[in-house]
């Protein structure tokens, strides 16, 4: 690849709405179109990520992005790495910290009139978000075959990496659908990228990876789905399948769905101390449509216990079922109180459903039981999708997430934005969130509303829990200013969700936010935009 330039931005957010231990922001890096980001990792004095930016001009090519977030939220720097002849993008988690330096894996795309060329690329940082290290990796049967896509990443204790792809070819590619058999590739590469061995699996189904683990005895665990929408239009089969290999890339053992229940490829994995494997994936139900069915995915977790047998599955059903639904994280906390998992949900199906979309995170324990959930909704607008693509403990007991907010309405200027948002060790963004249930659940409260931050500079949060269903079903939010004059309103819609609202737009000065339930005002909260 040629002419692959650096260019470097320093931008600053003021925070003062915002505490150091929550917040949430849309981060634009100084940049007129943005796209996300990607990969996120925590260190005690701030956070470094990746992500994506896009050219504004034809053919809208997509650039990395490196940058450097402070614990309050606020962008130190940004670096973007950009070709004028392909896309360099890392669609890929994590991003890994070696000593000084940081480690991502990705995707690029020359541009070229003969045929587009896909690679996979390795992608090694310094702690300023210079690039240090940068090679590409053509698909071993180029050009026969040339689809390729990394879809993992993991580090040997030796230094060395290992990463899973989606290979096949790209002529029978629509949208994110592959329509030809396709197989999974696992690469391990040094140090500084040279390949020492590939191995392929597959047949004639399409069989996509999703996540990799490194073991501490340094054996490889991939993750993925076996599918075949390649193969028929209707009746499909969807099945999970995790394959054991050794640090040669042998297969010593494999998991594959039994086939009476779809599931969803093993969008990410935990290994336990005593071998057994904690995944998140998703119970399918295949969806009828006149010319091709579609598979939809209810989010879910399973157990496989040593032996690699199923211990136990949960599923976590939404209000609202779509094709948005889906589980796309998953981690362990650190003191040993549960796990994290992370996903999409639809928001509203009556307004503009199938575009409306929330992030979603849920604490289980080692048995898959609930032990809390979280929803984040931006209620204003009525077509706009919120996916969380990494999740990481922080050090102070919290969780940073990051991914994108996509607005599709009329006229918004920038419709893809990167989405960061610091939780609690409860998963609030609003403090104590956590306490409303007990609260009401104890006839306490009939209900509990909490705004914050209050005054506030750029969003409203708004946390709501009701005990009577009438109420969060046919409720309404109305805002308010000074003069009695509605500046906005939203429909309640869920219970047990944080609702986000961008106020920044607003003139500085009082507002009132209401509930109003058959109109009549049950519940009014006064805040300040400074």
């Amino acid at each position: 690849m040629k002419n692959i330039t650096i260019f470097f931005v320093i931008i600053f957010f003021q925070l003062s709405a915002f505490t150091q231990n929550t917040f949430n922001l849309r981060p634009s890096f100084n940049h007129p179109t943005v796209g996300f980001l990607t990969a996120i990792t925590p260190t005690d004095s701030c956070y470094y990520a990746v992500g994506l930016v896009r050219d504004s001009l034809p053919p809208h090519l997509a650039s990395n992005l490196f940058t450097k977030i402070d614990l309050e939220g606020d962008v130190e720097f940004a670096k973007i790495l950009s070709s004028s002849e392909a896309l360099i993008q890392t669609y890929v988690h994590p991003i890994i910290k070696e000593e000084s330096d940081f480690v991502v894996i990705g995707n690029s795309l020359e541009i070229n009139p003969q045929g587009n060329i896909p690679r996979a690329f390795f992608l090694k940082y310094n702690s300023q978000g210079d690039t240090i290290l940068f090679k590409e990796y053509l698909h071993p049967n180029y050009p026969e075959e040339d689809y390729f896509s990394p879809r993992g990443f993991s580090k040997f204790s030796d230094g060395s990496y290992v990463f899973c792809s989606w290979i096949g070819a790209t002529d029978i590619i629509i949208g994110n659908t592959l329509y030809q058999n396709s197989d999974m590739m696992v690469t391990k590469i040094d140090a500084v990228g040279n390949i020492e061995w590939e191995t392929t699996f597959g047949d004639n189904n399409r069989n996509m990876p999703t996540s990799i683990i490194v073991t501490e005895n340094n054996k490889i665990i991939i993750g993925g789905a076996k599918s075949n929408p390649n193969l028929v239009l209707e009746n499909y089969l969807w099945q999970t399948h995790i394959i054991g290999l050794d640090s040669l890339g042998n297969q010593e053992w494999s998991y594959l769905s039994p086939p009476e229940v779809q599931r969803d490829g093993a969008k990410e994995m935990v290994l336990l101390e005593d071998g057994s494997l904690i995944v998140a994936s998703g119970i399918g139900y295949e969806q009828e449509h006149p010319s091709v069915n579609d598979m939809w995915f209810e989010k879910s977790v399973f157990k496989l216990n040593p032996d690699h047998e199923l211990e136990w599955e949960k599923e976590f059903k939404d209000n609202y079922f779509s094709s948005r639904t889906q589980t796309n994280n998953l981690i362990k906390v650190s003191d040993g109180s549960g796990f994290i998992v992370t996903g999409t949900e639809t928001y509203n199906p009556n307004v503009s459903w199938i575009l409306q979309s929330q992030g979603w995170l849920m604490k289980f324990d080692e048995q898959g039981d609930t032990l809390w959930s979280r929803r984040y909704i931006y209620p204003i607008s009525q077509k706009t999708e919120h996916i969380f693509h990494d999740i990481k403990e922080t050090p102070d007991g919290g969780f940073i997430l990051c991914g994108q907010s996509i607005d599709r309405e009329d006229g918004v200027e920038i419709p893809q934005q990167s989405w960061l948002l610091k939780l609690d060790d409860h998963g609030c963004l609003i403090p104590g969130c956590y306490t409303a249930t007990e609260e009401i659940e104890n006839g306490q409260l009939p209900f509990k509303i909490s705004i914050y931050p209050n005054p506030t500079t750029d969003y409203l949060n708004i946390y709501q829990y009701f005990k009577d269903a009438e109420i969060w079903q046919n409720g309404q939010y109305r805002i308010l200013d000074s003069q009695g004059r509605e500046v906005a309103t939203f429909p309640v819609g869920q219970n047990d969700v944080t609702m986000v609202v961008p106020v920044w737009e607003w003139v500085k000065g009082v507002y009132f936010l209401q509930l109003v339930v058959d109109e009549g005002i049950v519940k009014t909260e006064k805040f300040i935009i400074n």
